[in-house]
């Protein structure tokens, strides 16, 4: 047999599998032994709900529950792996399938088994294809039959199969659940302790509606005795799903939560300690190659700061350095690249650590380094040799640029003068930088290794960026929904283009370059845009409900009157953004820098800005009702003629130049809390008749009154 070069490192020992067992650092078996515990002795009738984010360890906890049940023989385990069902029509009849197959042989339940195999379901969902295809050949061989014809009828003919299919589902469902529920309750006269534990995994791969359902399912089966659901999701997901589906208020979503589930567990967050931890304790258990593991030891801190604090982050990067460092290092790969590369004829494992921390970091800044020549290298030492706030003036200013060298330079760097992290790694390996000699044999390394999410370079799609290149909108959109359905849109350069009006639902465009696009009217509802660069673009009107900007800049763009609603724009750069009546319900903005921003009569209902900058950024006349305002920085911000309903304002920083002018708060304890730094405080209402008077005189229309009221916790009079 050949192996890979991969295969070859995997028998070897030297790759990082992603079941490795993580109870050790974060005490999982203390989370199992709980679970478990609830499990057993509790009266089988609930939810649990594991909640953490990708790769934090809820399919490990789930899969250790399991092993620790597997030997009860009053337990049936039932695995729902919701990937699994993103295509399944008709998902509530596998899973009465699965439970009936479960079950013991002498209470499987033949005739529903019968039922569920033989269904009108399973007859129907292939019946459409095979007509339309059979109608197709003969058409197009004896009779003259237009493509309209064609497609009518094949549309009434889903639609007439859909009905029937819908029918027996409802049939089957209702026997079905019926003949379990009873076949259960039996089984728990005879056996008290008799339980059913299923478990739900990967709901957030499904698209929302297809998780959705998978949940309404759940909460039919939580009226059953006998039941027990173990369900792993995140819970920012969970609630954007419910949000999105019922185009609601973020409390509706916690509300579906809380009523879904009993037993909330939350999964601890994984600290740069707990990573170098983890780290060590690959070592010590000799996961990682001798030849390896001194430099991985002595540069833990480093890798810490380039990953998310997740272990499966930090074995996919662990594994990327070992399979670069094994390709390039064995000294046949070097007698091949002396022929290329001349100057270097060593690989410095270290070397190769600090450009993969930034590659994967700070792809933008990796992108520029591995492009750029000596001049940009002499110019970037400058930089590093200077103290934070000489470096921010200097960057800030065009004074003191004295050749092209000198402005190419402050170009590349201005983009990233505000980003501490980077800065303040780079100053720390700089030394380390400036022994670089050879950044293409390191480039060449790096991208060798190309993790899933870089496979996007093999599909995107070069005809949908010709014509959003050129402006080609109407072109452009009646092909999306034939030729552009899947739009991979990732790393594209769309510097400038006219982009008004475009059909972008559901793009990939993460990491693509949009500086001084223009957007304004674009459809860009669920689209992927984290880390791509927006700084300046116009995106005026534009609806981006459910987009992902995280990691996104979005510096001095322009955003009024954009639809926001259940957008993640965690952590994103909107510094001088124009946010003029944007539509920011349910928004995640917790960490968004939003200094100078410009939010007059933004609409903040629901929005997280936990932890926000939000310095000298003008809301005057916003709506921020039900907003979390915890830990944000309101100085010199401005709040005149604001509407404040029932905010969270728990280590919320303000001080005098915070401005409350005619600004309308219902929180009487807020209020007491700004007074004691700043004045034009606004009077306190004492219940929501006033509240109603107050909102009336501002303008506010009858409707948004109604739900304002709703979120505020006044009394009635």
């Amino acid at each position: 047999m050949i192996l890979s070069r991969e295969d070859d490192l995997f028998q070897r020992g030297l790759i990082l599998t992603d079941d490795i067992a993580i109870d050790p650092i974060l005490d999982f078996n203390l989370y199992r032994n709980a679970i478990v515990n609830i499990v057993k002795t509790s009266s089988p009738k609930f939810t649990i709900g594991i909640f953490g984010e990708w790769g934090a360890g809820k399919t490990t906890l789930i899969n250790s529950v399991d092993n620790a049940l597997q030997t009860d023989k009053s337990l049936i385990r039932v695995r729902l792996e919701a990937w699994r069902y993103k295509w399944e029509q008709f998902p509530i009849a596998s899973l009465l399938k699965n439970i009936a197959y479960a079950l013991p042989a002498e209470k499987q339940f033949e005739d529903l088994k019968k039922k569920l195999e033989t269904s009108a379901i399973n007859f129907l969902k292939n019946t459409s294809d095979i007509l339309t295809s059979i109608i197709s050949k003969y058409a197009s061989e004896e009779y003259e039959i237009s493509q309209e014809m064609f497609d009518t009828f094949k549309k009434e003919l889903n639609s007439k199969i859909q009905l029937i299919a819908e029918l027996d589902r409802d049939t089957v469902y209702f026997d079905g659940f019926e003949e379990i529920k009873k076949e259960i309750k039996n089984l728990r006269l005879e056996n008290p302790a008799f339980r059913i534990i299923v478990y739900v995994d990967d709901l957030d791969k499904c698209s929302p509606k297809k998780a959705l359902e998978l949940l309404e399912i759940i909460r039919v089966f939580q009226d059953v005795e006998g039941f027990i659901y173990i369900i792993g999701i995140s819970h920012d997901i969970l609630i954007k799903l419910r949000n999105v589906e019922i185009n609601q208020k973020n409390n509706e979503g916690e509300d579906y939560i809380k009523n879904l589930i009993q037993v909330p567990i939350a999964l601890p967050k994984w600290s740069n300690q707990d990573i170098v931890k983890l780290v060590r304790d690959f070592i010590k258990k000799g996961m990682i190659n001798d030849k390896l593991k001194d430099v991985i030891d002595k540069n833990i801190e480093l890798i810490s700061v380039a990953i998310d604090n997740n272990p499966r982050e930090i074995k996919r990067f662990l594994n990327n350095f070992i399979v670069a460092h094994e390709i390039f290092s064995g000294k046949k790969s070097f007698e091949k690249k002396e022929l290329i590369f001349s100057g270097k004829k060593s690989f410095d494992a270290r070397e190769l650590l600090v450009i993969q921390a930034i590659h994967l970091r700070w792809k933008k800044f990796y992108n520029t380094l591995v492009k750029s020549d000596q001049s940009f290298f002499k110019g970037l030492d400058k930089y590093l040799k200077m103290d934070n706030e000489t470096r921010f003036k200097s960057l800030d200013l065009y004074e003191g640029k004295k050749d092209d060298d000198d402005m190419k330079v402050w170009k590349v760097l201005r983009d990233f003068k505000t980003d501490s992290d980077l800065w303040n790694f780079l100053v720390k390996n700089s030394d380390t930088i400036r022994n670089i000699r050879d950044w293409s044999l390191y480039r060449l390394a790096i991208e060798a290794v190309v993790e899933p999410t870089a496979l996007h370079r093999k599909t995107i799609n070069y005809e949908a960026v010709r014509l959003l290149q050129s402006g080609k909108i109407n072109e452009f959109n009646d092909k999306r929904a034939i030729e552009f359905k899947i739009l991979s849109l990732r790393d594209a350069d769309l510097r400038d283009a006219d982009l008004r009006d475009a059909d972008l639902r559901d793009a990939d465009l993460r990491d693509a370059d949009l500086r001084d696009a223009d957007l304004r009217d674009a459809d860009l509802r669920d689209a992927d845009l984290r880390d791509a660069d927006l700084s300046r673009t116009d995106l005026e009107g534009a609806d981006l409900m459910g987009a992902n900007l995280s990691g996104a800049d979005l510096m001095g763009a322009n955003l009024s009157g954009a639809r926001l609603v259940g957008t993640n724009l965690g952590g994103v750069d909107l510094a001088d953004a124009r946010l003029w009546g944007a539509n920011l319900v349910s928004t995640r903005l917790w960490g968004a820098n939003l200094r100078d921003a410009h939010l007059v009569g933004a609409k903040l209902l629901g929005a997280n800005l936990g932890g926000a900058r939000l310095e000298g950024a003008n809301l005057g006349g916003a709506r921020l009702a039900g907003v979390d305002l915890g830990g944000a920085d309101l100085k010199h911000t401005v709040l005149t003629n604001s509407i404040i309903i029932n905010p969270n304002y728990e280590s919320l920083s303000i001080d005098s130049s915070t401005e409350f002018n005619n600004a309308t708060i219902d929180d009487p304890q807020f209020i007491d809390y700004i007074t004691q730094y700043t004045r034009n405080v606004p009077q306190k209402i004492k219940d929501k008749k006033k509240l109603r008077r107050e909102l009336a005189k501002k303008g506010v229309n009858e409707e948004i009154i109604e739900d304002l009221l709703t979120i505020s916790k006044l009394p009635e009079e």
